[in-house]
């Protein structure tokens, strides 16, 4: 109701996945002049128990109506679907085909929902193209990454889309651009010295841009002693307060330099 609130009282239509929608919920937008069509989940209150016990058969429905026109609806189609609605009749239906051109009765509720739902359904599969996503025991980690890299991104491609003169932009091209974009941000250009290959990297006087990358060696990836490190300790190691210190080994290199080097020393040479 709070995030409605600017929408109320003006005869829209609001429709809400089965998280959100129950009979009261469907009452307090009534009084408010709202519409509501939803998806219902089976152990909401007040639902009509000879409705969603019903057994059905494919195309088969079942509903009931409440005198202040709000409809609860039950329809099978490969499996049961349970809707509320307080927009459209229970009774009024469509003949709809399968893929295998079978003719079956729907009810209009369920057009209404599908209808009303496109936009969400095409946000959400945009977001899945490209995702960052991966298996984690920390779910708000996934909340995070699905916050930042899939909603937002997706909302600021459409803005970009909508209101820039440049070409048009795939989902995918706008990530890479958006990544290409943040590493240039958070990273200095710099450039190596004329002379060996194991030149310490300096900073940059031309528009060459020095990344750490894997050293692999065909399909493998070769661990070596990093360059800087070795410089600094040698190959037996110094020792400091009691310990030995050694040149780190790491599977990392500079793009330009081919110089393996570790993650410390690459940034301590920016």
């Amino acid at each position: 109701m709070t995030l409605a609130q600017g929408l109320l009282d003006e005869g829209i239509t609001i429709f809400t996945d089965k998280y959100y929608t129950s009979v009261p919920l469907a009452y307090r937008l009534r009084r408010r002049k709202t519409h509501l069509v939803g998806t219902l989940r089976s152990n909401r209150k007040h639902l009509p128990k000879d409705v969603i016990a019903t057994k059905l058969k494919r195309g088969e429905i079942s509903c009931k109506q409440t005198k202040d026109g709000i409809v609860v609806l039950k329809w099978r189609d490969k499996r049961d679907v349970r809707m509320l609605s307080t927009k459209t009749s229970g009774l009024k239906t469509v003949i709809t085909q399968t893929r295998k051109r079978i003719p079956i009765i729907k009810p209009v509720i369920i057009n209404d929902y599908n209808s009303g739902q496109t936009s969400i359904d095409i946000s959400d599969q945009t977001a899945t193209y490209g995702s960052a996503l991966r298996r984690c025991t920390k779910w708000y980690r996934k909340l995070f990454i699905e916050v930042l890299w899939g909603t937002s991104l997706v909302n600021a491609h459409f803005l970009y889309n909508k209101y820039s003169n440049n070409k048009k932009l795939t989902i995918t091209e706008f990530r890479e651009q958006v990544i290409t974009g943040l590493l240039d941000r958070h990273s200095q250009p710099r450039v190596i010295e004329s002379g060996p290959s194991t030149s310490t990297p300096r900073r940059a006087s031309g528009n060459m841009k020095h990344y750490l990358v894997k050293n692999t060696v065909g399909e493998k990836t070769v661990r070596g002693r990093c360059s800087e490190c070795y410089k600094k300790y040698g190959r037996k190691g110094i020792e400091v307060n009691g310990k030995i210190l050694r040149a780190s080994q790491v599977n990392t290199k500079c793009s330009i330099c081919d110089v393996i080097i570790c993650k410390t020393c690459f940034n301590n040479t920016l």
